[in-house]
């Protein structure tokens, strides 16, 4: 079953998943405040690094303005999509990748939901009910592949792995140290916890990030927009209680408050850049 992106390209879709697949089959697009903030900001001489790249909807869409995109996903199932998407749109600066990265070298289970693209290496957050498969996954820490691989250097990074984040920043700060690449990273305080959320906001202010957009999970529905006065008033919320320049978000903000660290933010989609 193939749909059409808002901007032209087709994709194969999974027509068991019930996440990613659903939302690009009603609208063609997902993550729309986010998706058209990265493509106004992608460049023909970017690397973009899509980790977590489920069936490929943004390697898909960065690659037809970037130089090269390189995506890592792990899942076997969704590997095969993501190859098959790259093929359909006759893509030939694309590199793909069937593992995962972390923070060290390793095996791990990934456990795969009714939506795809909420798979997640946390067991203990799954219930039995919603998880459908699991597979036993092989990662590398970015640091590890950026030295044994002849890739060229990220401009761009990008990571979705619901939770994961974490351990990717943590295997990747020679990488981030060396190169500098622009983040678009969706950070997760409840998965995260606050410990790990406090110290993952530490690691990137210590390595001189800065947040460029900070877009709310829920300001990405595009199928209902008649919920646009709710999203508004969460906006409001976090600005009263988050933010004190209500024309950016500051990363010494989130690292500081409460509201942000104790998990009361389902999710949050982050662009960030080397100051």
């Amino acid at each position: 079953m193939c749909t059409e992106l808002f901007e032209g390209s087709v994709v194969m879709l999974n027509k068991y998943d019930t996440g990613i697949s659903l939302d690009l089959f009603l609208c063609g697009i997902r993550e729309g405040v986010s998706t058209k903030w990265l493509l106004s900001h992608i460049g023909s001489s970017d690397v973009f690094y899509d980790i977590g790249a489920n069936l490929g909807y943004y390697t898909v869409i960065v690659a037809k303005k970037a130089s090269k995109v390189v995506s890592f996903e792990p899942y076997s199932k969704s590997f095969n999509l993501l190859k098959r998407n790259v093929e359909l749109n006759n893509l030939t600066n694309v590199e793909l990748f069937n593992f995962g990265l972390g923070d060290k070298n390793d095996e791990r289970m990934l456990y795969v939901p009714y939506k795809k693209n909420l798979a997640s290496f946390y067991g203990e957050l799954c219930s039995d009910k919603n998880v459908v498969s699991k597979e036993l996954v092989r990662l590398f820490s970015l640091d590890y592949f950026m030295e044994h691989s002849d890739n060229l250097s990220p401009t761009w990074i990008k990571m979705d792995i619901e939770g994961y984040e974490y351990f990717v920043i943590k295997g990747a700060v020679n990488t981030l140290k060396m190169y500098k690449p622009r983040l678009f990273v969706e950070l997760h305080p409840k998965i995260l916890g606050r410990p790990r959320l406090k110290e993952l906001l530490k690691i990137l202010l210590d390595l001189g990030y800065k947040i460029d957009n900070f877009v709310l999970e829920n300001q990405k529905a595009p199928i209902a927009p008649v919920f646009n006065a709710i999203v508004w008033k969460a906006y409001e919320y976090i600005y009263k209680n988050i933010i004190t320049d209500t024309k950016q978000v500051i990363l010494e903000n989130l690292y500081n408050n409460d509201l942000f660290l104790d998990g009361h933010i389902e999710a949050a989609e982050v662009f960030l850049s080397h100051v």
